[in-house]
């Protein structure tokens, strides 16, 4: 078990992979949190814990792996990011900013760490996961309407009218890790039903 709010877990989890693996090419970082709620209720804790999870975590996990990268002279890094960070929507300030900080990261040391390190990001849209459900419902509760509503609202505000699937999202960062991408670094490829155009 990993808690990437915790420095000396994503230490642990670089060094077993390497260990048991032997060699590890790429991180795939995707864990996340969200403090849903008006910006003027949410505390310190709360935006500590979304900007260590969404943010430090990616920039330690990657620097976790950084010297065995530059050892194999290769490494490459997709974070996962959101519509959010690109869009303006109330309630999710943490959120969002955490996402925004992390486009920015990646673009910054896709420049710094290059030629070795190739690092790109994937934009979802809205993924029906544990996270969104719980920011459904909280996000209903605040706006005084069921969840069934919040999830029409949210539905309609996509282009494609759809909810992005998990399977969608990995197809795009497997693309962004396979030779087909070997000249991409520092993009930032949405998948999102067009709700960032």
């Amino acid at each position: 078990m990993v808690n990437v709010a915790h420095p000396s877990d994503i230490t642990r989890m670089a060094a077993e992979a390497i260990d048991k693996l032997g060699r590890v090419d790429a991180l795939v970082y995707c864990p996340a949190v969200a403090a849903v709620g008006p910006f003027d209720d949410l505390t310190v804790a709360q935006w500590d814990e979304v900007m260590n999870v969404n943010v430090r975590g990616f920039a330690l996990a990657t620097l976790a792996l950084l010297p065995h990268w530059r050892s194999i002279g290769v490494g490459q890094a997709v974070a996962i990011t959101s519509q959010a960070a690109r869009r303006g929507q109330s309630l999710i300030g943490p959120y969002t900013a955490s996402k925004a900080a992390v486009e920015g990261l990646v673009r910054a040391l896709a420049v710094e760490l290059a030629p070795t390190v190739r690092l790109n990001a994937v934009v979802t849209g809205i993924v029906l996961t544990n996270m969104i459900d719980r920011d459904f419902r909280r996000q209903a509760e605040l706006d005084g309407i069921d969840v069934y509503e919040m999830r029409r609202r949210t539905e309609a505000r996509i282009p494609l009218g759809r909810v992005q699937s998990a399977e969608a999202v990995a197809g795009a960062v497997s693309f962004l890790l396979s030779p087909d991408a070997c000249d991409i670094t520092g993009h930032v490829l949405a998948v999102d039903g067009g709700m960032t155009c």
